[in-house]
């Protein structure tokens, strides 16, 4: 066979790779091409199709790569775990019948699993804090965005907790804004107004002696 037939989880065919094109590093690198023109047009479906199928064509386990790959590769997955969890909790890109919050923390899930794993075997421990803290946020905004009572407020404020406590430790801001903005709003759905205005207040900035 000359060219293989690449279709989503809908049976739809979205490519072709020819035989060259058969490594893995190869197959993922152009279904992460195809999957970002897909989301910049706005067809989450396809995009999160392109996701999945990311995920499907994973290589060897991490166990049998050398160290430095094992990071990349860990960093890698875990990130793929991450937009695909996205596509269900942001975009409800789920199969009908299916939840977005059930589907989004169950790759959540799987994700923090492979970070474990990774930890486990003392690959880059110390590298994949910034994953950890994407994870956490993650887990707790799913919480907060489908969530129809508030029996969970407090795992959700102890997720992003900890998400903001690792994002300021790496002093990603971008990050930790976005923490923020979801602590302010889970503040604000539990009535607490003033809790949720000091939250997204700007800290203030200390100027040099002058």
């Amino acid at each position: 066979m000359r060219h293989v037939p690449v279709l989503d989880t809908r049976r739809q065919l979205v490519g072709l790779i020819t035989r060259k094109d058969v490594m893995p590093e190869t197959i993922a690198a152009r279904i992460q091409l195809s999957e970002s023109e897909w989301e910049k047009v706005g067809d989450y479906a396809r995009a999160c199709s392109m996701v999945e199928a990311t995920i499907r064509s994973e290589g060897a386990d991490l166990a049998e790569l050398t160290e430095r790959s094992r990071v990349d590769q860990a960093k890698e997955r875990i990130a793929q775990r991450l937009k695909l969890a996205e596509m269900y909790w942001r975009y409800r890109v789920v199969d009908e019948g299916k939840s977005p919050r059930t589907e989004a923390l169950a790759v959540l899930d799987g994700a923090l699993e492979l970070l474990t794993r990774a930890r486990a075997d003392e690959v880059g421990s110390s590298g994949l804090r910034s994953e950890e803290g994407q994870i956490k946020f993650m887990q707790g905004v799913t919480r907060l965005i489908h969530n129809a009572d508030r029996e969970e407020d407090e795992l959700i404020r102890s997720l992003l907790q900890e998400a903001l406590a690792l994002h300021t430790a790496l002093d990603e801001h971008e990050r930790i804004g976005e923490v923020l903005n979801s602590l302010g709003s889970l503040h604000q759905k539990g009535g607490r107004l003033r809790e949720a205005e000091e939250v997204c207040r700007p800290a203030p900035t200390s100027l040099p002696p002058g």
